[in-house]
């Protein structure tokens, strides 16, 4: 099969680079491995795909498979260069954003020849992954206290608590990468918005250890949570995320801004209820 033919399709199958480069990848690796039961002339066609072809070997094609899958990550160790007074600030940012009188653009230095982003410690409007970890398993106690109280906590119970967690987690995740994805700005870091998506776990720990002290406390601190997140992520995606969208569209950009603000108060609220259901 000439894999001109084969970029073709795969431009027709898959919707965005990612998958098209897996899929181009992994047809290629098969062929230099085969490459008299798949090719005539290995070399010259693989040099049309790919521009080490004239020296195809499957470690190199497991480098660039690599290569194309970095694009959508970042060193995890970038996340948790925090220290206590980064930890205090962000949380008084991620809690009352409205408070907030700074500017929310993250601060760049030049590192290699190109410029790069300063880490947490260095920067507050940076994303982490410690404040949503940490606040991520508080909740998943406090959840699990809550059913403790009410008589109802088994095992069972803390892993569907853990297993909702990373549900709620993961929606809040894909809402930010399509909405930025259809914004014409996929190049967005995947870890920095696992980061900013994981910081709703911290208003939500609040809310449920309110609960526990107060029953009724939830009717007003849950709306609080949602309002705080929605305000959060706006101003985020609008200064920081979507700094990377070249042709602005002030209407759609705000109805989705609008969107990710209005989607908080079902997901959280959904997150907040502690039940041993899948909707309650």
């Amino acid at each position: 099969m000439d894999p001109l033919v084969l970029r073709e399709f795969g431009d027709f199958v898959g919707f965005y680079s990612f998958w098209q480069d897996i899929f181009i990848t992994a047809y290629i690796s098969i062929i230099s491995v085969f490459p008299e039961r798949y090719l005539e002339n290995p070399s010259a066609q693989l040099r049309e795909v790919l521009p080490f072809a004239n020296q195809a070997h499957p470690f190199k094609l497991i480098l660039y498979y690599f290569s194309k899958i970095s694009r959508y990550f970042s060193d995890p160790q970038y996340y948790f260069q925090v220290n206590d007074q980064y930890v205090r600030n962000k949380l008084t940012i991620v809690l009352f954003p409205f408070l907030h009188r700074g500017h929310w653009t993250r601060i760049t230095e030049p590192v290699g020849g190109r410029l790069s982003y300063k880490p947490p410690i260095y920067d507050i409007n940076a994303p982490d992954l410690y404040i949503p970890f940490m606040a991520f398993g508080t909740y998943v106690v406090l959840a699990s206290l809550s059913l403790g109280l009410q008589g109802r906590f088994s095992p069972e119970a803390l892993s569907w608590l853990f297993i909702k967690g990373l549900v709620g987690w993961f929606l809040q995740v894909s809402l930010s990468k399509v909405t930025l994805f259809s914004l014409g700005s996929g190049e967005a870091l995947l870890l920095d918005i696992v980061s900013y998506a994981g910081y709703a776990f911290a208003g939500l720990s609040i809310a449920l250890l309110g609960t526990i002290i107060w029953n009724y406390s939830y009717y007003f601190l849950m709306p609080w949570t949602c309002l705080y997140m929605g305000i959060f992520l706006v101003k985020t995606m609008k200064r920081v995320l979507f700094a990377e969208v070249r042709t602005y569209d002030s209407s759609s950009h705000h109805y989705l801004l609008l969107f990710i603000a209005l989607a908080q108060f079902p997901l959280l609220f959904w997150l907040g209820k502690i039940g041993l259901s899948f909707f309650f």
